[in-house]
């Protein structure tokens, strides 16, 4: 081709195309043509390609299909352009941008270019003439009698129609939308103005095909047309509508677009352009011309929030259904729908943005008088109600309160304005103190249908919407339904809410709610009937700003909720409808941030802040403090303490005015100081403190503050014993730095009160805090707590019963809670690391030679285990790996464990070498000592409980640590050995000393991760018995390694997460109880220790909530929740995660496969899963631990294949039995030799699957076979998803394959055509066919087609296989497709061993002849197809051709065999039958069993017939017509990209090549060329001609293979890269999928996998135009290019 450039005006581009000029020569073809590149806006290019080809004469066909082809890869040149440069979301958002600016401007904006033709400007002038008159005439439609659609009730759009009186069916009526949509009336506006953006075109063309969608901007005016097409996929034509629009702005900021038909604007340019360009399409030129009217209000209700209400109306014309115009008038809103979706943002966010807002309420002077009405008639009814006795509502919290009147009846005056609406009979009232200001409260409130509350009620199917009119927030009517339990009907409740302000009297407004029920007159228009109940609900709520923040929410209410309601269920509605001030408090909430603040404040006055005391105060400072400090040390005695943490002592005192003598002293540390402990005891009015007061008892409280530090408190106890009255505490409170280090905080009890009235009891209680400052440790503060305390219950109690040492010790546990509120552990104990490991570091240290041989000894142990027969242990944690091994003579056993930690070794040594950390400290421990040594060396001492009746244990330890030399880097040896007395400790009364020697070996991975090993020899001492020292060798001793995992663990953030860590945070998840309140408290504590989970759980606020409801495992009603990731709620969280347990229990899968169907059903865990790579295992090592308690189906799947195999082992028994008796030794000798070759084939298969776990092991899945129980138990075990143990043969999926077709192969097809063959000879013979032996036959073909379905469904919901080879793996759909498809394979398998059975017997029973006639050619002919397509290979990995055929060839064999008789689809995949010869031979195996029939009664046999020939014919064609229902049912169900499958020729080399490109085909191609040019140059011995020929074309540069194309005199002989890998020569290729329990067999993986590599390889691309001699070939391509 010969090019020509040119620059045209405006920046334009031309490229003229023209054959060659000599001296070239002409080429056959002769190509002419232009490129025009124009400027668009955005930096964007419009291409117009015009081409021309012609075929000099005389020309030849192979030359017109050259050109051809040629024009066609031409004609792809703005395509391949547009994709390279694309960027459309930037184009789209510039464009949207400048269109927003247009908008923005107002009615004075012009959206064309403003007249630059004349053409122009005179079309412009026309359009701004009609643009008000189409907009005033549609305006009028507002005005039509609307009715909801039905079924649109619970959708975000509210929708409704208006039929009017059509008269012809192609009328159509008018549609109508109305929503609120996140983005601004300007960017609204944008969105329909912008036609053709990227997005929306390419929606058109998923859509609508090539259908025609155009846009032409009218220059001058603010109005376009737009045109597109609808296709119809039924038999009615399609549709184009060309439209007209306009728009404007109001006075009042509203935005309104229009449109209609394109011809009631009249002929201009644009509109002659767009018309062109219709009949251009051909599609769209042979449609029907639609019309179409309406408009668009954009109102704004905040900067990003609009109302969206919308009018239109679709004219199909022609012939359309009445049915199919209804439709399309809700179709017609999908505009609206889709813009709601696409601007869709967080409901909290949105309605923040909208209380912002909210136009402030007006004075009550102020109001109308209908809406005065409203407010005069709330506020008369709340004075009287006043009036009334309430009692107090369950509902009720400590920070809200709330109390109804059960007997509330208004004046007689009031009740004459209801009109069918129900009499109020009960009110209420509920106060709480609000986190916000009234406005907010106010507007929060009043928007009942806001966005997150809507949203709410539409997920519980309870619509919340407003009535139109809605044009004020502060004048609404809206309806709320809220549903009950049947048989009670839903409730409705029609309201009128107004906003007002009064005067709070000084100087203060209180802002009003005021709500009245409205007239029952009044319908409502659901769109369907609804059953429902009118209630009535009025009230009236005021919001009054507090001094100290926030605002006081003051509601009373009053109401009936009408039908046939108790008075019991009236009460509790009452009780329940006042819980709305308790939801508006939950919403504002920050108790913590308060908390937070008002405790900084209290602690600044503690700490800086002098105080004077009083008399009173200082005379309780003293003589509390000599009443309960004076006590010696000599009068205490020690109190077993449940928590280490806290110790506590008993003295007794007489308190003569009290009546107490007990006093108990408890002291801890906390990691806080002084003034901050102080502060936390003394600052009762903490939110917090008020919950756990409350939710531990307490009944009432009040406080008096007086001054800073001191306050009087009256607080009411039950004390949870029956028949115990309630207690009253009164005291005063006062704190006072005693020393510059000490803090006193102290309760006196105030005497000489009155008696509180009964049935409560007076009780007295002194208590002194002291708060004594301690050295820092790390830098962390501590505070030595002391608590003194002497209590008096009063009443009747005796003082030994209040006395009693647990009682004590309950009341020092506070002291925990104190050391817990402040806890800073996992500093002190970091700190103390980081001090640890700057030692190692810097260690040079010299060891004795005792420290020598402890560490030569110690890592000998590694050695003398590993000589020693051991068992694997299964611990809590499967990443931590463990065994235990007795040697000869040893009366304890040793134990070795690992693991890997996500640390560096010297944090690992340093974690371990500090004894006395924190985090080791457990509710066993009684002491915990260590002695430093030297930096290499401590010798440490431990003391802990014991379980009853064992008697406590302690030990003595020497620790030592060395580094040494690995590999890979520095690792660690430590080593612990026992050390018999020592003066320090000795051996103590009472307790045993027991020994342990242990060595923990320490080696480094990478620079972040290290391996630790663990080898332990316990001896626990006194009479344990050896037997449970080895049982608890695990959770005692060995679990030290998983606690030492689980350490750094928690300290990882979730940035750098991967899988691993989701594992093993999952696993950890489930350790310990489960289920109730356990899980969720386990779940909770894990989310306060684990660095990461805080992270997720910040960064997802729903997160947390459904993973204590995956734990949990509560099988409830979840549903699936479409929201994005980025607008999920808590509510949503919890849904979600209450469908995993449904689908666990439901699934017949694994727990991987159960979470991967849970992830896809929900497309916000699809996008989590995408962005976080620790989420998909993390759930799944939950969901392995969930599987065996909630999944039944998996339990289903054993008890199924148990009770098969056991019914037909026991029918085959009765069979036996029955031969025998009947004189047919024959056929019970062989029922009986099948089963035993069943069984020793299934041993074998144990055997070598258990060779080198153990012999265990073998006895233990021998006795399943022998029981005939183990094709149920490895069913379950792949349904639950049970890892193989360590060196096992395969896996549990592969073993469960194989034993199930030696099962088929050895036993169910031989028994059943056994016993058809039996049957039919009885038959002969004038016996009588018992029922069993028919039940036996339903029954094993039943086994049979269980089986096969199983192995099938197994292998192709497999998430490695299908994420391997999804070409292959992934026909079964999920949900009940997926059941379905399973049942098809089951009654497929049954059906064809029944005809196969019965066609073999009756070919048995003509003559044997005939049978083996069958068997030789059907296997003759298999196998010449599979050596002409050069397919005999499969995936065994053996040497030489003799070996490997007969190898193949038996495996082979083997699976025709189990094909022909049970049509198991996985055997469908290249290298074993293949699809086409898959679905070939089940049409002949169909075609030579009805051939069977007529074969049987054409001969010498029929005369002496064992049934009717019609007889015949109905079974065999019966079950075959059968089997092909159910086959063509089935690949209905499968998925449609899978049913190439089974038609496939694809062979086995094909797959082979098809892998090895897909893996590593593309980096040899890159080497190779990159090389090629050397090895020619350097000819090394190996570049022999052979290898060149193995050598793909494409991975040849051009240049050498030319030459060699040349030197073969042609095209040179090649044998591919691809067919070398296939080949003999490709043995390392075929190795990587030989084995059967790995990747390869399609019984063990990959193999399988099909794809149709070939495809489009040798094909030309079609032609256009017409062929002949020089014939031009004219083509136009346009495009943009971005």
């Amino acid at each position: 081709m010969h090019l020509t450039l040119s620059l045209l005006d405006g920046g334009a581009i031309s490229i003229a195309i023209c054959p060659p000029p000599p001296p070239f020569l002409p080429p056959p073809v002769h190509l002419t043509g232009s490129v025009l590149l124009a400027p668009a806006p955005h930096s964007c290019t419009d291409m117009t390609l015009r081409l021309s080809a012609a075929v000099a004469p005389p020309s030849k066909r192979a030359e017109a299909i050259h050109a051809r082809w040629l024009l066609a890869d031409l004609l792809s040149l703005p395509q391949l352009l547009g994709g390279r440069f694309a960027r459309p979301a930037r184009i789209d958002e510039l464009e949207h941008a400048r269109l927003e600016a247009v908008f923005e401007r107002g009615s004075e904006a012009e959206y064309g270019a403003g007249g630059a033709a004349a053409g122009g400007a005179a079309a412009g002038g026309a359009a701004k003439k009609k643009e008000s008159e189409l907009i005033e005439r549609l305006l009028a439609k507002n005005d039509q009698d609307w009715k909801r659609i039905p079924g649109t009730l619970h959708e975000p759009v509210q929708m409704f129609q208006y039929l009017g009186q059509r008269k012809v069916k192609s009328s159509g009526g008018w549609a109508k939308a109305t929503t609120e949509i996140d983005a601004s009336p300007s960017r609204v506006a944008a969105y329909l103005w912008n036609f053709m953006s990227y997005e929306r075109s390419s929606a058109h063309k998923i859509k609508n095909g090539d259908m025609v969608r155009t846009q032409e901007e009218i220059p001058g005016s603010h109005s376009c047309i737009q045109a597109g097409g609808l296709r119809f996929k039924a038999l009615l034509n399609h549709r184009v509508f060309a439209n007209w629009w306009c728009w404007r702005t109001e006075a009042n900021g509203d935005i309104l677009v229009a449109f209609a038909p394109m011809e009631e604007f009249g002929d201009c340019e644009q509109v002659r352009k767009v018309e062109q360009r219709i009949l251009d399409n051909a599609t769209s030129a042979a449609s029907v011309r639609g019309h179409m009217y309406g408009f668009y209000r954009l109102h704004s209700l905040a900067p990003n929030v609009t109302r969206v209400n919308y009018i239109g109306q679709g004219l199909l014309r022609g012939k359309v259904p009445t049915i199919l115009v209804d439709w399309t008038l809700k179709r017609a809103l999908g505009t609206v729908v889709t813009m709601q979706t696409k601007f869709k943002r967080k409901s909290r966010d949105v309605d923040r943005e909208l209380r912002g807002f909210f136009p402030t309420p007006p004075p009550l002077t102020s109001l109308r008088p209908s809406t005065l009405a409203v407010a005069d008639h709330c506020q008369a009814l709340a004075d009287t109600l006043s009036a009334f006795a309430f009692a107090k509502a369950k509902v009720s919290t400590p920070l809200v309160s709330s109390e109804y009147c059960p007997s509330f009846h208004p004046p007689a005056a009031y009740l004459t304005r209801y009109d069918g609406v129900p009499v109020p009979n009960l009110g209420g009232r509920a106060e709480a103190i609000i986190d916000c200001s009234p406005m907010e409260a106010l507007a929060h409130h009043a928007s009942l249908c806001s966005r997150e509350r809507s949203g709410r009620n539409r997920k519980q199917k309870q619509p919340a919407f407003f009535i139109p009119p809605h044009d004020n927030p502060l004048d609404t009517s809206m309806v709320v339904v809220y549903n009950n339990p049947m048989p009670l009907y839903s409730r409705e409740y029609v309201t009128e809410t107004i906003c007002y302000s009064v005067d709070g009297g000084d100087g203060t407004q209180t802002l009003m709610l005021a709500f009245k029920t409205l007239p029952g007159s009044l319908k409502i228009d659901y769109g369907t009937s609804m059953k429902v109940v009118r209630a009535s609900a009025e009230g009236l709520m005021s919001f009054t700003a507090e001094a100290g923040g926030g605002c006081r929410v003051v509601l009373k209410q009053w109401g009936s909720f009408g039908g046939w309601i108790g008075n019991v269920g009236q009460a509790k509605k009452a009780a329940a409808a006042l819980e709305a001030v308790a939801r508006l408090r939950s919403y504002f909430q920050r108790d913590e941030e308060l908390d937070k603040m008002s405790l900084q404040r209290v602690i600044r006055t503690v700490r800086d802040s002098p105080q004077t005391y009083s008399e009173e105060e200082q005379a309780a400072l003293t003589q509390t403090q000599a009443l309960l400090r004076s006590l010696p040390a000599a009068a205490f005695k020690d109190l077993p303490s449940p928590t280490p943490r806290v110790k506590m002592q008993l003295a007794f005192h007489l308190h003569a005015a009290a009546g107490a003598r007990g006093v108990v002293k408890g002291w801890t540390i906390a990691d806080s100081t002084p003034e901050e402990c102080a502060a936390r005891e003394f600052h009762k009015e903490m939110r917090a403190t008020t919950v756990e007061f409350y939710d531990t008892g307490g009944v009432d409280r009040t406080i008096t503050v007086h001054n800073e530090h001191a306050f009087t408190l009256r607080a009411e106890l039950d004390l949870g014993v029956p028949g115990l009255a309630n207690r009253e505490f009164t005291g005063l409170c006062v704190w006072q730095w005693e020393s510059p280090r000490t803090l006193v905080v102290v309760y006196s009890a105030i005497k000489g009160l009155e008696k509180p009235k009964p049935p409560t009891q007076r009780g007295h209680t002194d208590i002194v805090f002291v708060f004594e400052r301690l050295d820092d440790v790390g830098g962390v503060p501590q505070t030595l707590v002391t608590m003194i305390q002497q209590v008096s219950l009063g009443g009747r109690i005796p003082v030994a019963l209040v006395d009693r040492e647990k009682s004590m010790m309950n009341r020092m546990m506070y002291l925990e809670w104190i050391r817990d509120a402040v806890d800073k552990s996992s500093l002190v104990d970091f700190q103390s690391r980081k001090r640890i490991v700057a030692s190692i570091k810097a260690h040079d240290g010299h060891y004795t030679k005792a420290e020598e041989e402890h560490l030569r000894s110690g890592l000998a142990e590694f050695d003398d285990f590993d000589e020693q027969e051991s068992v694997a242990l299964k611990m809590v944690s499967p990443s931590t790996k463990a065994k235990i091994a007795l040697k000869h003579g040893d009366n304890m056993a040793w134990g070795w464990a690992a693991t890997e930690v996500c640390a560096t070794p010297e944090d690992v040594l340093a974690h371990v070498f500090n004894v006395c950390k924190r985090c080791d400290i457990s509710s066993r421990d009684i002491r915990r000592e260590f002695t430093p040594c030297s930096e290499h060396s401590t010798l440490w001492y431990y003391q802990a409980k014991s379980p009853p009746p064992l008697e406590p244990r302690d030990y003595l330890i020497r620790t030592i640590w060395r580094s040494r030399p690995t590999i890979t880097g520095r690792g660690y040896l430590l080593v612990n050995r026992p050390e018999r007395n020592d003066v320090k400790y000795p051996v103590n009364k009472g307790v045993i000393r027991a020994e342990m020697s242990s060595t923990l070996k320490i080696t480094p991975i990478t620079a972040t991760r290290c391996k630790i090993e663990y080898v332990c020899h316990p001896s626990a001492g006194g009479n344990v018995p050896a037997w449970l020292g080895r049982r608890i060798m695990g959770s005692a001793y060995l679990s030290f390694i998983t606690t030492t995992r689980e350490a750094f663990q928690m300290e990882r953030a979730v940035e750098v997460w991967d899988e691993e860590d989701g594992q093993l945070v999952g696993e950890a998840m489930m350790i310990g109880e489960g289920g109730g309140e356990g899980a969720t408290g386990r779940v909770k504590n894990m989310f306060k220790k684990y660095k990461g989970l805080q992270e997720a759980g910040k960064r997802y606020e729903w997160f947390e909530a459904m993973v204590a409801v995956v734990a949990e495992n509560s099988l409830m009603l979840g549903g699936g929740v479409e929201t994005p990731l980025a607008e999920l709620e808590v509510d949503d969280g919890v849904k979600i995660g209450q469908m995993l347990a449904s689908m666990l229990a439901g699934t017949r899968l694994g727990p991987r496969q159960a979470v991967d169907r849970w992830i896809k059903r929900h497309p916000a865990l699809v996008e989590l899963d995408r962005q976080e790579e620790w989420f998909r295992p993390m759930f799944e090592a939950m969901a392995k631990k969930l599987m065996s308690t909630v999944g039944w189906a998996a339990k289903r799947r054993l008890m199924v294949g148990a009770l098969l195999t056991w019914v037909d082992l026991i029918t085959d028994m009765q069979m036996i039995e029955e031969y025998s008796r009947s004189g047919l030794h024959g056929y019970a000798n062989s029922l009986a030799a099948m089963i035993a070759v069943c069984v020793f084939f299934q041993l074998s298969i144990v055997w070598l699957q258990t060779k080198n776990v153990g012999y265990g092991r073998f006895v233990q899945e021998a006795t399943f076979v022998l029981t005939f129980v183990k094709p149920g138990v490895d069913a379950w075990r792949v349904a639950c998803g049970t890892d193989a143990p360590e060196n096992s043969f395969v896996n549990p999926e592969v073993e469960l394959a194989f034993s199930k077709c030696f099962e088929i192969a050895c036993e169910a097809v031989p028994g059943c055509i056994t016993q058809v063959y039996c049957m039919l000879q009885r038959r002969r013979a004038g016996d009588y066919i018992s029922w069993q032996s028919i039940a036996s036959l339903l029954i094993s073909s039943l086994t049979v087609g269980y089986s096969s379905a199983t192995i099938s469904w197994d292998y192709d919901n497999s998430i490695e296989r299908r994420r391997e080879s999804p070409e292959f793996y992934g026909m079964i759909p999920d949900g009940w497709r997926g059941n379905a498809v399973f049942n098809c394979m089951f009654l497929n398998s049954a059906l064809l061993l029944l005809v196969r059975s019965s066609s073999t017997a009756l070919l048995m029973l003509t003559d044997a002849k005939y049978v083996w006639m069958w068997l030789l050619g059907d296997g003759l002919l298999f196998f010449t197809q599979k050596f002409l397509r050069r397919d005999m290979r499969t995936f065994f990995n053996v040497d030489g051709w003799i070996a490997s055929i007969l190898m193949d060839g038996i495996f082979q064999l083997m699976c025709k065999v189990l094909v022909d008789f049970t049509g198991l689809v996985q055997l469908r995949g290249p290298g074993i039958l293949g699809g086409a010869f898959w679905s070939a031979n089940m049409v002949l195996s169909l075609a030579v069993s009805l051939l069977s029939v007529h074969v049987y009664f054409s001969s010498e046999a029929a005369a002496n017939p064992v049934m009717e020939e019609s007889m015949a014919w109905t079974i065999v064609g019966g079950l075959s017509g059968s089997w092909l229902a159910v086959y063509l049912v089935f690949l209905s169900l499968i998925h449609e990209e899978y049913r190439y499958t089974f038609y496939s020729t694809q062979t086995i080399r094909e797959w082979r090549r098809a892998i090895w490109m897909k893996e590593i085909g593309e980096d040899v191609k890159e080497w190779t060329l990159g090389n090629w040019s050397r090895w020619e140059e350097e000819k090394p011995d190996w570049f022999t001609d052979e290898i060149k020929a193995t050598v793909d074309d494409s991975m040849i540069p051009a240049k050498a293979l030319a030459s060699l194309n040349r030197r073969a005199g042609g095209e040179r002989r090649r044998s591919t890269l691809g067919d070398s890998v296939a080949g003999v020569g490709g043995r390392a290729a075929s190795g990587r999928a030989a084995s059967l329990g790995g990747r390869a067999a399609s019984l063990g993986g990959r193999a399988a996998s099909l794809g149709d590599s070939g495809a489009g390889l040798g094909k030309s691309p079609k032609g256009h135009g017409r062929r002949g001699r020089g014939v031009v070939l004219p083509v136009e391509s346009e495009g943009v290019v971005g």
